[in-house]
């Protein structure tokens, strides 16, 4: 985010392949979620140290987000509100990945 606009849509990828993505914004860079640990090991201009407490989201975290949203009128129902998961669980993956060896998929 960048004065309150998104600098990018969600996206699953690389971080080799976001590593330029990123060289493109002459500012701080946060990052959030599972992958926090492999982008701090790496070398990127600009990232700055997020806050334990904020790295991860948890249900609270999530209720507030939603919340918030409801009381600006974004949403108007809880049944508006929806997960975007950006890949298959990991279990499900290797479930996969596993017919996929055997030829059953």
């Amino acid at each position: 985010f960048k004065d309150g606009c998104r600098l990018m849509n969600d996206e699953c990828m690389m971080l080799k392949d976001l590593i330029p993505v990123l060289e493109k914004y002459n500012d701080d860079i946060y990052f959030v979620g599972d992958g926090y640990e492999l982008a701090e090991k790496s070398d990127i201009k600009g990232m700055r140290n997020t806050p334990e407490v904020l790295r991860y989201a948890c249900g609270y975290s999530v209720g507030k987000v939603a919340y918030k949203k409801i009381l600006n009128g974004e949403v108007t129902s809880d049944s508006l509100l929806s997960v975007n998961y950006l890949r298959k669980p990991q279990a499900e993956r290797e479930r996969e990945e596993r017919l996929k060896k055997e030829g059953k998929i």
